[in-house]
């Protein structure tokens, strides 16, 4: 039996989840996707797997009643965030005023990006930032979530759209106390080409007890992969407010990490994601977030705020938790934006993210080497080029600094002369 298309199966585990005989196991095919396998001995025949699947469902879709730009003002809670920390916030709320629970992707001790809950402010922190890894749902994890829903309790769930999807297959109604949280999603990367990846890294550079791997920030990690260890070191901010500050042992940017630049130009994306049938204007979610990409290019913008976040408000639902959000979380800046002008980008949000023309040159090298060489084999010319490139802006901006040197002591003895 075949519980959907194979290319359009996304591996978000409700059919397991679902199945009463517990006879379908998610396993890696030969190119680290999760799909569901059926041991036929077991199998009933009930067909809960084929019904559950978001594949099958028709959902429906809200064009976004109202679009912000947002971001939190407390720059040391927002330091970890992706952008501007609209998630973290409805989630901040949800909790202190909701009493809810709120499912997002956090790693374990293990480094396994794995969907979980918390009840706690505090918890939140392990739900910040991007992962740049497709979150893997366990059966535990889906039970959970619908049984703190049907016991009564506030339930947000923030995932990507066909995860968001998933969710509203398995629950089979729309609860009240259910809410979803969408991120526009570039794609999602097989976790086995992640853990490749950082145990390449670890080799590498001789690293121990590694226990956060981040991809955003508003710090000078923002796009880069960074790898943190847990020997903490105590700062003088963190002295004063009692915390401590975990060291970064490892930072690749864009122009020399392969594992980041694979996944942002579309080479290592999970096969679902280049035909994703939730990328598009109108949303499946209560709220979507993400980057402001393209803010100010249409009508300026006079804030000078780096990493906004987009927030659209699609569903009924989701515009009055969002306005309650703004009258109580004062930490919280919203100014309200024209849909259009985010719009103008379309990759993830009109179209799924276009798949990249060296995608069919890595998943040929990745069956011969695995992830490690063969992504790097792959993007083996590309990087030279930005290494050259690299230099040669380096080299501009060493020539323009005497000419600006020279600008601001002319303009400063014509002002001293005025």
């Amino acid at each position: 039996m075949e519980i959907c298309e194979y290319n359009s199966c996304t591996g978000c585990a409700a059919c397991a989840a679902v199945c009463p005989q517990h006879c379908i196991i998610m396993k890696e095919d030969d190119f680290g996707e999760l799909h569901p396998v059926i041991q036929k001995e077991k199998c009933i025949g009930c067909s809960l797997c084929f019904k559950v699947c978001h594949n099958h469902h028709e959902f429906c879709y809200d064009y976004p009643k109202k679009c912000y730009a947002a971001w939190m003002k407390n720059k040391e809670k927002r330091c970890r965030c992706a952008s501007g920390g609209a998630a973290s916030i409805v989630s901040e709320y949800f909790i202190k005023y909701k009493k809810g629970i709120v499912f997002g992707t956090a790693y374990d001790e293990k480094l396994m990006p794995y969907t979980t809950c918390t009840h706690t402010v505090e918890g939140l922190e392990k739900f910040k930032g991007s992962k740049y890894v497709q979150s893997m749902i366990t059966d535990a994890a889906w039970k959970k979530m619908k049984e703190y829903i049907k016991k009564g309790r506030y339930v947000l769930y923030i995932g990507t759209p066909c995860q968001i999807a998933a969710a509203k297959a398995y629950m089979k109604k729309d609860y009240d106390n259910f809410y979803t949280m969408d991120l526009i999603c570039h794609g999602a990367v097989p976790v086995k080409y992640f853990r490749e990846e950082i145990r390449y890294l670890i080799n590498k550079y001789r690293l121990s007890d590694i226990i956060d791997v981040r991809f955003r920030g508003n710090d000078n990690n923002n796009f880069k992969m960074s790898l943190w260890d847990n020997n903490y070191v105590m700062s003088m901010w963190s002295r004063i407010r009692g915390g401590v500050k975990a060291i970064r042992v490892y930072r690749g940017s864009n122009t020399r990490d392969y594992y980041l630049s694979g996944f942002l130009m579309g080479i290592t994306l999970r096969e679902s994601c280049y035909s994703c049938r939730y990328a598009r204007p109108d949303r499946i979610s209560d709220i979507t977030v993400g980057d402001f990409i393209g803010l100010g290019e249409q009508e300026p913008f006079i804030y000078r705020e780096n990493n906004v976040s987009v927030v659209m408000v699609n569903s009924k639902k989701g515009e009055d938790l969002y306005a309650d959000i703004i009258e109580k979380m004062p930490d919280y800046e919203n100014i309200l934006r024209n849909y259009e002008e985010r719009l103008n980008y379309g990759p993830s949000l009109k179209y799924p993210f276009p798949r990249s023309p060296l995608n069919s040159v890595f998943r040929d090298h990745y069956l011969k080497y695995g992830f490690v060489k063969a992504i790097r084999v792959t993007l083996r010319k590309e990087m030279r080029k930005r290494k050259i490139r690299n230099i040669f802006s380096i080299g501009t901006y060493i020539y323009r600094v005497p000419r600006k040197i020279y600008r601001i002591l002319a303009a400063r003895l014509i002002k001293n002369n005025v």
